[in-house]
């Protein structure tokens, strides 16, 4: 499953590209794809470890675990919050990606989140 989810995601994205006007704001990587198979089989499919560096995010939110969980059948290990937490940060920095961690509640939160993408857009070189 995971090596599918790494193909549908580049798919999905080559297919969206063109229509995002410039911007192209996803909701996963397959960088998710690498942080899973190295928790659940001790590695990652060589194909994604390839893949990573060649191709880069511009600019990666990372959410933070500042609220409640709440139970979800898709969410594995929730004990484990703040172990992944660390592993994002870890992948993230491994990557030199350029990310912001993103706290808050509520409307704080979207507002946050708007936020960095605005002052990426406002310091980066895209087009507005």
């Amino acid at each position: 499953d995971e090596i599918n989810m790494f193909h549908g995601q580049i798919a999905l994205e080559k297919e969206l590209l063109p229509q995002a006007n410039e911007i192209l704001i996803c909701d996963t990587t397959f960088i998710t794809v690498k942080i899973w198979s190295d928790e659940m089989f001790g590695k990652s499919p060589q194909e994604v470890l390839d893949a990573l560096p060649k191709h880069p995010y511009d600019f990666y939110l990372l959410l933070n675990i500042d609220l409640p969980r709440q139970d979800d059948p898709l969410r594995d290990f929730p004990h484990m919050r703040e172990h992944f937490m660390e592993v994002w940060h870890k992948e993230l920095n491994a990557l030199n990606a350029n990310y912001m961690l993103i706290s808050g509640t509520g409307q704080d939160r979207y507002e946050n989140a708007v936020a960095a993408i605005d002052e990426f857009l406002k310091i980066s070189e895209f087009p507005r």
